[in-house]
């Protein structure tokens, strides 16, 4: 609803959390590893160096706009988890709907 507030970092790899759960649990869920190359909080998009494409951004400003409909990263956050850990990373009904929405190069 706000593309304007949206802002982009390019960088060497995903920032995984300093405390050693929560680390752990973002691993063993699928939510951060080796082969993820985006992140959305809110408005903040980290994107991998070199993985700037039109269909990772279309992905990630999808849930941007989730975060927009929950109303803050508070409110997004447990669900969005919850998905995960009950259906895993893939089957997430949130990622999901964000891979609806990918604009794919022609």
């Amino acid at each position: 609803m706000h593309p304007e507030l949206i802002r982009v970092a390019e960088v060497p790899q995903l920032p995984l959390p300093e405390d050693p759960v929560l680390q752990h649990a973002a691993l063993a869920t699928g939510l951060l590893g080796p082969n993820m190359i985006g992140m959305t909080f809110g408005y903040g998009i980290y994107i991998c160096h070199g993985h700037r494409t039109k269909w990772l951004l279309s992905h990630e400003f999808r849930h941007a706009f989730q975060y927009e409909q929950a109303g803050s990263i508070a409110a997004f956050l447990p669900t969005y988890l919850q998905q995960i850990v009950t259906v895993g990373y893939h089957n997430a009904p949130f990622e999901i709907d964000a891979r609806a929405h990918e604009v794919h190069d022609t």
